[in-house]
């Protein structure tokens, strides 16, 4: 399971006149991370800094901060301690900043980008992407009624169903309750289902804050 961004974020601060204004988003890869950065750059062109920082993979393995000029350590580490505090992956955080005359020394500097960094992820939406498979369940008539009975007490989401000379219940199934859930009908129903796995499946559940 990963916690990460489903749906954008923003948030603005202000510092003696500077405006920082901040975007997170879900970001999957090197690629997504530009596409990402190029947007905001283009839509606030007339910017001095746009800095950012994004963690990506199962185990937030990647990850990369950048100050885009500001002093070393500044703004991509603390937008990136922002990412890191949440725990997220597949993540990114761009801070643009309007500069606005006044300097604001390095603890200035790291104040606001991670006040703003925060405020865009306080108003983001969060997910869990859990690890499944799609599972298929073949039994008799007779025993649909188990099956359905089972997967509604582990609250798994029904995935479609056929009905031909056998019925097919499909499920979405967390990977690591498949095995439990598959012993438990072969059990209740004495050997008599068959099961076909179609792995690579995502649930996505949102995250209440």
């Amino acid at each position: 399971m990963v916690l990460t961004i489903g749906e954008p974020g923003f948030g603005e601060y202000t510092e003696k006149k500077s405006r920082f204004l901040a975007e997170a988003r879900h970001v999957e890869c090197r690629e997504d991370a530009e596409d990402f950065l190029d947007g905001v750059r283009r839509k606030y062109y007339d910017a001095r800094h746009h800095c950012s920082a994004y963690i990506c993979g199962t185990g937030g393995e990647i990850r990369k901060a950048s100050d885009d000029g500001e002093p070393s350590q500044t703004a991509g580490r603390p937008i990136l301690s922002v990412l890191e505090g949440a725990g997220l992956t597949d993540a990114m955080i761009v801070v643009t900043r309007y500069f606005g005359g006044v300097l604001l020394g390095t603890g200035g500097l790291v104040r606001s980008y991670t006040a703003a960094a925060q405020q865009a992820l306080d108003h983001a939406g969060l997910v869990r992407v859990i690890p499944a498979v799609r599972l298929t369940v073949s039994v008799s008539y007779a025993q649909v009624g188990t099956v359905m009975r089972a997967a509604a007490a582990r609250n798994f989401r029904e995935a479609g169903s056929d009905y031909g000379e056998r019925a097919e219940l499909r499920y979405l199934v967390p990977e690591e309750e498949t095995p439990g859930f598959r012993k438990e009908l072969t059990e209740k129903l004495a050997g008599a289902a068959s099961f076909a796995e179609e792995p690579g499946i995502s649930i996505r559940e949102a995250v209440s804050r």
